[in-house]
């Protein structure tokens, strides 16, 4: 039951499609192989853009999607990194699309910023609804300098897109296991025909290359052949990991970094994925144990057992749609726990999923009688499996960043015995198998000179928890900015303030400075004088106390900030 079930629950969350959630997040929410290269005349493994000149490749220009608004130009084209490359036409076939949104208020030569999405397999980001959302973003903000958005290989929008209905139909019958073993068998050889398709359409290029460093090779590529000599660094999720490869690539040619609930490097396994979730359901049934509206008073922990026993006598039928098509869902036990992960990665949606509980936990009482659970469940698999979703694309990544599919994997974990009924290798497992994808495990390199970074995080995040963006700030000696009942994606959810973003792209050093010449004695920044009788208060870091006026709302509250020093290891490089 549960191998479909997890790939539904780890692809929500990485990939930051959360049920309900309408802002700006959906473009990105999640999170190396030391795999060889196959792009060899690109770069040298540690080569700076400087020495790639001889060997750049062609832009290609394409018409943007959408209408440009007034106060924001767009130009969007596609960026052909093998061209020149002796690997045949079908290498030289590889591209990644991307769009740069100029504002006019940008001065001349002003350095982008690089927007890495969430995923892997958070595609279209030049397409649409996302691109017209991220012109609007920038002037919302505002942003004084170009902004590049783009797709990686294999995603929605470029190269390598992998089609495939049997992967499909397959991977819900590993869900709903409706299908007789036959059945399934000949699905799986479908699916089978279809990555064999597949691997003669890439034309040479192997599945390995669908990994972090080669994401952050591409987009480098890009930049070079853009001409572009310096350059700021926002992610998402998974996209941290491209962006810290991209740094570690051409640190010289980074000028920030900004981590927006990073995917931690330690976070390399089945293992840990597999902790978050369980710690993730306990979080939520205290913060809504907090509120004496969320459960109607009764203890949410005892609301869901009261659903798992119901589920595990009677499962129900959802029906849903995929692009027309009408597909039944046979939800039990286990298939309900973890999709109901996914309505706790933006805490917005804490009061659907108590009403979501209350219902299927008690249908006969009028209060739940007039909620009915099918329509959320319907989202959630409609969401999960729809065509925006990239599940396939998740999980070949993961095969090739991740030792995933180690044979000890669940051994590291002490779930609480009421949780290890749901802790069950995943669907991701058939993926590295059916690829031939081995499960490697490669952090960057370790960046040696001084870069500031600036990295958030909400305290109710279920999958990139706060310790881990945590561990990121001491490394850079960045600052930690804390939104403490934010989930997962804190600046594009606008969780705290956003109107230092510009000052702190201006001048990242300087920034980074005076928030270190701010802190108090716990390394906090400054707090100033609080009202002891309000809780939001009493949590918020005020920065008025800041040299500069325009930073002096970049935490607010209940948001918190702390500041690192440079790692004295480090300090000699």
């Amino acid at each position: 039951m549960a191998k479909g079930v997890v790939s539904l629950t780890l692809v929500g969350g990485l990939m930051g499609q959360p049920i309900r959630r309408l802002r700006l997040y959906v473009l990105g929410l999640i999170p190396v192989a030391c795999i060889a290269v196959l792009i060899t005349l690109l770069m040298a493994c540690d080569g700076p853009p400087a020495q790639l000149r001889s060997t750049l490749t062609p832009i290609v220009w394409r018409a943007c999607d959408g209408v440009d608004h007034a106060l924001v130009a767009s130009r969007c084209g596609r960026y052909y990194p093998n061209t020149q490359a002796a690997a045949g036409a079908g290498a030289a076939s590889v591209y990644i699309a991307f769009a740069i949104l100029t504002p006019q208020s940008a001065p001349p030569n002003a350095a982008p910023v690089v927007f890495m999405a969430g995923g892997p397999g958070e595609g279209g980001n030049t397409q649409g609804i996302k691109l017209e959302r991220w012109r609007y973003w920038l002037l919302d903000n505002p942003i004084k300098r170009p902004l590049i958005v783009w797709d990686s290989r294999g995603n929605e929008g470029a190269w390598g897109y992998f089609e495939c209905d049997a992967y499909r139909l397959w991977s819900l019958n590993q869900l709903i296991e409706v299908a007789a073993p036959a059945s399934q068998s000949d699905e799986y050889r479908q699916l089978q025909l279809c990555v064999d398709r597949w691997r003669q359409q890439l034309a040479g290029q192997s599945f390995q290359a669908f990994n972090s460093e080669q994401n952050a090779r591409d987009i480098l590529g890009a930049l070079v052949a853009l001409e572009y000599s310096a350059w700021h660094v926002l992610s998402v999720s998974y996209g941290s990991r491209v962006a810290q490869w991209l740094a570690a690539l051409a640190p010289e040619h980074t000028q920030s970094l900004l981590l927006d609930s990073p995917y931690s490097w330690q976070t390399k396994s089945l293992a840990h994925h597999q902790r978050y979730w369980w710690q993730g359901l306990e979080r939520f049934f205290v913060v809504c144990d907090e509120q004496a509206s969320c459960a109607g008073g009764r203890p949410m922990a005892a609301v869901f057992d009261t659903v798992i026993a119901r589920l595990d006598k009677s499962p129900i039928t959802v029906r849903f749609k995929l692009e027309g098509y009408q597909y039944t869902a046979v939800i039990g036990a286990e298939t309900f726990a973890h999709m109901f992960f996914a309505l706790l990665y933006d805490p917005a949606a804490y009061p659907q999923a108590a009403q979501l509980l209350l219902a299927l936990a008690h249908p006969d009482t009028p209060q739940s009688s007039a909620v009915s659970p099918y329509p959320a469940l319907a989202h959630i698999l409609e969401s999960s499996y729809g065509p925006k979703a990239n599940p396939w694309l998740y999980w070949l990544t993961q095969c090739n960043d991740n030792a995933i599919s180690a044979d000890d994997d669940l051994s590291v974990l002490t779930p609480p015995p009421q949780w290890q009924r749901f802790l069950t290798p995943g669907a991701q497992r058939s993926v590295c198998e059916l690829t031939n994808a081995p499960t490697q495990w490669r952090p960057p390199p370790r960046i040696t000179q001084r870069l500031p970074v600036v990295v958030m995080s909400g305290g109710l995040d279920p999958v990139t928890p706060i310790a881990s963006a945590q561990a990121l700030a001491q490394q850079y000696g960045g600052l930690l900015v804390q939104a403490p009942k934010a989930g997962h994606g804190v600046l594009l959810t606008e969780a705290c303030s956003n109107v230092w973003l510009e000052s702190y792209w201006r001048s990242p050093k300087l920034a980074l400075l005076s928030w270190r010449q701010s802190v108090d004695a716990s390394g906090r920044i400054n707090t100033g004088i609080h009202k002891p009788d309000n809780t939001a208060q009493a949590e918020a870091v005020r920065l008025s106390t800041l040299p500069h006026k325009a930073l002096t709302q970049a935490v607010i509250e209940p948001c918190r900030g702390e500041v690192f020093e440079w790692p004295s290891d480090l300090n000699a490089g």
